[in-house]
């Protein structure tokens, strides 16, 4: 499986707060930190309980049993051998975190604020942590405005680290871990949006390579 990002800066969030499309941001889950969910805020029976596994999958046999037992849940980013997953909050309210637990399905449920949980912002995620592959093929330009010079096209083998966000724009370079796979060679510099118009334009994946080379 190969899974996209993780590890964030708090960002304050005002309660009763209503997400766009692209949320208010994120919260972690890892192993040591299993979440209840609940079907609606103040519910005192969990609809759902999240644990990720205890010890890294490995194998792509272990991986699809996970996903069969967890086939509700398909959150923004999650790999099974890192243990951790993003999950989008889409709302904040009376202490409440509501989260999207299925980005199909578009799927809701609450988490009980009360507890520490740290919220994330989609520029730190992207600025960091990220692997990035463009959804659609985008254009990549020279600089960070639709006028400037397109370098080449992304492809959907392309995985790039984010090195830089300027609002919509990202500038990205080849993930080392996949640039065998990037049909036009490595790219050292270029520009993508990340979103338009509050519409999300690159998936996310766990950067694989953990020791942070890019």
């Amino acid at each position: 499986m190969r899974n996209a990002i993780l590890s964030f800066i708090l960002i304050l969030v005002p309660y009763g707060l209503l997400a766009s499309d692209l949320g208010l941001g994120f919260i972690e889950v890892d192993k040591d930190s299993p979440l209840e969910l609940f079907r609606q805020k103040n519910d005192k029976q969990r609809e759902r309980y999240l644990q990720l596994p205890q010890r890294p999958v490995m194998d792509l046999f272990s991986a699809l049993d996970y996903e069969r037992d967890y086939k509700w849940f398909k959150p923004q980013a999650i790999s099974v051998t890192l243990q951790k997953c993003l999950i989008k909050v889409t709302q904040v309210e009376d202490d409440w975190i509501q989260v999207e637990t299925n980005l199909e399905t578009k799927e809701k449920m609450w988490i009980d604020g009360h507890r520490h949980i740290n919220i994330y912002s989609w520029e730190e995620i992207l600025k960091k942590y990220c692997m990035v592959r463009a959804i659609e093929s985008e254009n990549i330009k020279s600089e960070p405005t639709i006028n400037s010079t397109t370098i080449q096209m992304t492809t959907l083998n392309d995985y790039f680290n984010v090195v830089e966000v300027t609002g919509d724009w990202i500038k990205i370079a080849t993930n080392r871990v996949w640039e065998h796979l990037a049909p036009n060679g490595r790219l050292e510099n270029g520009w993508i949006k990340w979103k338009s118009d509050d519409q999300i334009k690159v998936k996310l994946y766990f950067d694989i390579d953990t020791r942070g080379n890019r």
